[in-house]
């Protein structure tokens, strides 16, 4: 049976973890390969993400680290900048973002933290512009503060040798676009989750997950109300529940045209292979509640039975169901997550919105 658990570990963290047995999960691991290796896809990005974040970046190896909310410099494995060094203390110092502008503070730290060349006494707090230099024990151990800009939600792999990961459009699939086994997603209310098919976990900063055997750490600032403006196609972003869908099938159903509307604007979201599994879902939900039944209870399936009637398996679903989530984001859809609804307990589906029309063309 293929599960998932929330577990305490060694520290402050929780672990998400991937509790099936040993032989399928190094099937599906060996499955990935270099797919698992490459976390971005089309869905994340580096540092050099279109949205600015906060970053330090060493002066001699140029290697780059996203500040998080609360960012532990040290020795510790649970440093969130971890420095392997005899001459950084465990807890060397912090960086914090102050809801305005980064601050530092040496948690007494044996041999001290210097900005732009002048010792920090410990405890003290210092605030940080772009461009200062961060001495952590030794001079060769010197970051730069390269973008003072404020945190953003971030997954960074545990595992050496990648860059955290930007979370943009407000949903990343680990461990890889091409193999969604788990997806980080925010809700409307600013709170994140983290979905796979039996189970919705809600993250919180630091939060640690193991997915195929890979582990990543999650970062997000305070939770609060978003204010969020896009260039394409809207000024304000579309409320999943106030928005209709128009199916256009072709008579042979090999080419599913989708829009979707809003008052009297059409969006075309084009013809996509991944069309008709919205499509499906969309006629039982259409079926069921021509019969009557309550909107709250129309239109799910069973996993199995999907797979069966689209003559697909589950990696396959699992990625469609990614794709239709992220195209309906790029659009502007607020919560774009629920677009197809899923309940772990049961393995049932639905699409989550109730206006749906289907043509022939």
């Amino acid at each position: 049976m293929d599960f998932i658990t929330l577990a305490r570990t060694s520290g402050s963290h929780h672990e998400f973890s991937d509790r099936r047995p040993e032989h399928e999960r190094a099937a599906s691991s060996h499955a990935s390969g270099a797919r698992a290796k490459s976390a971005t896809g089309a869905s994340g990005s580096r540092v050099s993400s279109k949205r600015r974040m906060g970053f330090l970046q060493n002066l001699e190896s140029k290697e780059q680290c996203v500040l998080a909310p609360d960012h532990l410099i040290g020795r510790s494995p649970r440093a969130a900048l971890c420095l392997n060094h005899g001459y950084v203390s465990v807890q060397h110092a912090s960086i914090r973002w102050t809801g305005k502008q980064w601050s530092i503070r040496d948690l007494g730290s044996r041999n001290g933290t210097h900005v732009d060349g002048e010792a920090l006494e410990p405890g003290t707090v210092k605030l940080l512009s772009q461009g200062a230099r961060i001495s952590f024990g030794r001079p060769e151990q010197t970051w730069e503060l390269m973008d003072d800009s404020g945190p953003g939600a971030v997954v960074t792999p545990l595992d050496g040798g990648e860059e955290p990961i930007v979370i943009e459009h407000d949903i990343l699939p680990l461990p890889s676009a091409e193999q969604p086994h788990a997806t980080i997603f925010r809700r409307a209310d600013g709170t994140w989750k983290v979905e796979r098919e039996d189970a919705v976990l809600t993250l919180v900063d630091g939060q640690v997950l193991d997915v195929l055997g890979r582990r990543w750490r999650f970062n997000c600032p305070r939770v609060e109300s978003r204010t969020t403006t896009i260039d394409w196609p809207h000024a304000a972003q579309l409320d999943l529940q106030l928005i209709s869908l128009v199916f256009r099938v072709s008579a042979d159903e090999e080419h599913v045209q989708l829009q979707l509307r809003t008052g009297n604007e059409d969006v075309d979201l084009g013809s996509r292979t991944h069309n008709y599994l919205l499509l499906h879902l969309a006629r039982q939900r259409q079926r069921e509640e021509a019969q009557g039944m309550a909107n709250t209870a129309s239109g799910w399936l069973l996993r199995e039975e999907l797979l069966t009637a689209l003559r697909t398996d589950r990696e396959r679903l699992n990625l469609d169901v990614f794709r239709i989530r992220k195209q309906f984001a790029l659009a502007g859809v607020r919560d774009a997550t629920n677009i197809i609804e899923r309940r772990p307990d049961t393995g049932q589906l639905r699409i989550g919105v109730g206006r749906l029309s289907v043509e022939r063309v």
